[in-house]
């Protein structure tokens, strides 16, 4: 049992099963590196199988709580074996090694001060599965929650398209009646200085300088229609006007409801998902994203929900 759980947790830490077996070889624990990867494979079979529940417990109640749900995407090489007969000579089939985008959700507690309750830990999980699954995982642990209880449910994220449209239909399912959606502000601040990358390369420092203020100090305020009223006058240049409107409009005008930062900040309400980035660095690129590893689809599955699982229990946000 205790030889099973250190090996386990060595091929969770290190970002390799190779350097997880050096570890424990280090600690006179002698394990092959086969052994090492059955061991995280059983587990993650036979816990996945209680997926939405393990996560959950008596101290995990969302009544009269605001509830922040991140969502995001991170980046692993899949390993597909590929068709047809190996060539002459050839010992191994090859194998495919695109990049492929695992969905990272996280569900926290937020305190009447707008941060993060220290009693109560985030819920991490990951899938390699497509955005209609991550989503239906998504639901079933905010179900198993009773998330209609809570007194905020606030979700934030960046601009893709394919989160925001996908999670009213969701809270209309789970009969909440209000729900909070935001735009990373980092996200937001970002996107903006792309356009004003485009501002005409004239402007003195100072010019600049004060207009990056009142252009951020808009954003600040949601004030969308200033800021596109702002691009028109100071942007003349045609095809540079043409394609900071066409990054506005695709960006902030959609998203005009997503941006109201100062209105969500005097509710005392989150409006930055740093937590998922947090999560998609420790669950995902520490261990998965290494140089020359390459995963098949449901070793990767069972990793990710390894590692998610693993730093929920450690207490590790």
């Amino acid at each position: 049992m205790l030889l099973g759980s250190a090996g386990v947790q060595a091929a969770l830490l290190c970002p390799s099963y190779e350097l997880a077996r050096k570890m424990l070889k280090s600690h006179s624990i002698i394990l092959c590196v086969k052994t090492i990867r059955r061991l995280i494979m059983d587990l993650g079979r036979r816990a996945i199988e209680h997926r939405g529940r393990l996560s959950l417990s008596e101290n995990d109640s969302v009544d009269g709580k605001t509830i922040l749900i991140c969502i995001d995407g991170g980046r692993l090489r899949e390993r597909k074996t590929k068709r047809g007969r190996k060539r002459k000579g050839q010992k191994r089939q090859g194998f495919h090694s695109n990049w492929r985008e695992p969905l990272q959700f996280v569900i926290q507690t937020i305190n009447e001060e707008g941060v993060a309750c220290k009693n109560h830990l985030p819920i991490y999980d990951a899938t390699m599965g497509k955005i209609d699954f991550a989503f239906d995982l998504l639901e079933g642990y905010l179900n198993n929650m009773n998330i209609s209880n809570a007194n905020h449910v606030v979700f934030c994220g960046d601009g893709a398209r394919s989160y925001w449209k996908r999670i009213e239909p969701m809270m209309k399912k789970l009969g909440v009646v209000n729900h909070h959606e935001i735009i990373d502000y980092t996200h937001a601040k970002q996107n903006l200085n792309e356009i004003i990358g485009m501002l005409p390369k004239r402007l003195t420092a100072k010019e600049m300088s004060k207009i990056i203020e009142e252009w951020k100090d808009l954003l600040w305020q949601g004030n969308v229609n200033e800021i596109n009223a702002q691009i028109k006058k100071q942007i003349r240049y045609p095809q540079k006007r043409e394609k900071a409107l066409s990054k506005f409009d695709n960006y902030f005008k959609r998203n005009r409801e997503r941006v109201q930062y100062a209105a969500m900040q005097e509710q005392n309400l989150p409006i930055g998902s740093g937590c998922v980035e947090s999560a998609i660095r420790r669950v995902v690129n520490l261990r998965m994203k290494s140089p020359g590893i390459f995963w098949k689809k449901e070793t990767a599955e069972h990793m990710l929900f390894s590692e998610a699982s693993y730093f929920l229990a450690d207490g590790i946000s």
